[in-house]
């Protein structure tokens, strides 16, 4: 077998999952719309890796008969990796690219959600509703916030020239993760035997705000790290403007995080304690805490 990644290389949970795919010896590429390009900073660290990026953009069909005209290790391709794309209307292509890909016989799919997907709600709960109505092999994978925002991410840049994390988040909490923990589920659900067909949801072990956050940012490198809590408007014009995210991405953070500050990621103790479990189970580690992660990416913050 071998495996589609979409999300292009600047997603760095496709970039774990490309990893540990190399490292089993599994024959993989990563679709982007900007392949072929030089490796980007969050890709250095597996700079033995031989990323295979191609050209794959979800609104250009003509890109998408490329990928199975010449799939990877000319291996015919039998698991893909989705992830929403920043365009407009993420939910026709997508839609169209499942269709596609089932006509060329790929039965295996794992959809990168939110820990807020529900069913019919969002793209990605509308899409749930197609791989679970194909009869599909199929996972969803709910992760909440990742720590990579923080040292790869939209934080990082303030984080670097100001000291601070902005949000509109304001005290709300969430278990935040680790990229390579998703990744790592990830990868068991695309090569697995066989998959359970419904969602997992992602959780590092620390429900944390992003104060929370920051004093940990701030122990760790041994600087003061602040969190300025700003309104959504505000928040939507640094992402725009002085970071230079597009604006349905920006959208996006922004609505999360609104989720975020009512609540939506403060998950009970119960589910906390079940979805560690279930990663442990599967995974056969624990999934990495903030302190852990800071301390091992410190560099990124120098």
């Amino acid at each position: 077998m071998s495996v589609l990644l979409t999300g292009g290389l600047a997603a760095i949970t496709s970039v774990y999952i490309a990893s540990k795919l190399h490292q089993a010896s599994i024959p993989f590429a990563i679709g982007s719309r900007r392949a072929p390009r030089s490796i980007t900073p969050a890709e250095s660290q597996f700079s033995n890796i031989p990323f295979p990026a191609i050209r794959f953009d979800y609104e250009d069909i003509s890109t998408w008969d490329s990928v199975f005209a010449s799939p990877p290790g000319g291996i015919e391709i039998a698991a893909v990796w989705l992830v929403v794309p920043e365009i407009e209307d993420p939910e026709a292509a997508m839609v169209q690219f499942v269709e596609y890909c089932f006509d060329k016989g790929v039965r295996r799919y794992v959809l990168c959600a939110e820990t807020t997907t529900t069913l019919d709600h969002s793209v990605t709960g509308k899409m749930w509703r197609m791989l679970m109505e194909m009869n599909l092999d199929y996972v969803v994978l709910r992760p909440t916030w990742f720590m990579d925002n923080f040292s790869h991410g939209f934080h990082l840049e303030t984080i670097k020239s100001e000291s601070t994390i902005y949000t509109c988040a304001k005290k709300g909490r969430s278990p935040i993760v680790a990229a390579e923990d998703v990744a790592a589920l990830a990868f068991h659900a695309l090569t697995d035997a066989k998959v359970s067909n419904s969602d997992w949801k992602v959780y590092g072990p620390d429900l944390l705000s992003h104060d929370d956050i920051a004093a940990i940012l701030s122990s760790t490198l041994g600087k003061e790290i602040t969190h300025a809590k700003v309104s959504p408007g505000e928040r939507q014009e640094i992402l725009t403007k002085r970071l230079g995210l597009s604006p349905a991405y920006s959208r996006f953070i922004v609505l999360m995080e609104n989720l975020t500050l009512e609540g939506q990621e403060d998950v009970s103790a119960e589910d906390h304690a079940e979805t560690l479990g279930n990663f442990v189970r599967v995974v056969k580690k624990k999934p990495l805490g903030l302190r852990e992660f800071v301390d091992e990416y410190r560099a990124c913050w120098k």
